[in-house]
């Protein structure tokens, strides 16, 4: 049995899971203008991930939607990124990032949680 640990409306919640059920990771690499680096992007709970990206997702207008998505975008990061050595970003230290390292890293905490137009078509299929 594996631990998940989920943050639902700023409330831990511990829950027991299978390796089937329990959040992954994976190591990918980002190469902008010539210079790679490699990463550790973990998949997170159904309950934070919707935390994270509910700014987004309530918002309004597409002017409201760019906004909210370049404030949450450090939070993002720190709740599912960590540095190839296993060190976490703070929200801080990821929201300094340079902007298209925050887009690739982004890209693929969406992908790793299944917040891609091809994920959505594959839970519609089912």
């Amino acid at each position: 049995m594996l631990v998940s640990v989920a943050i639902y409306n700023g409330k831990e919640n511990i829950v027991e899971l299978n390796d089937f059920e329990a959040p992954g990771q994976e190591e990918v690499e980002i190469t902008i203008r010539g210079k790679s680096a490699k990463y550790i992007v973990r998949e997170v709970s159904g309950a934070t991930i919707n935390d994270l990206f509910a700014p987004i997702n309530n918002a309004s207008t597409p002017e409201k939607k760019a906004k909210a998505a370049k404030e949450s975008i450090g939070k993002v990061i720190a709740a599912c990124v960590l540095r190839a050595d296993g060190t976490p970003f703070t929200e801080e230290d990821a929201g300094k990032l340079r902007f298209p390292l925050q887009q690739a890293l982004q890209k693929h905490v969406m992908e790793i949680n299944g917040l891609t137009p091809e994920a959505d078509d594959a839970a519609k299929k089912g």
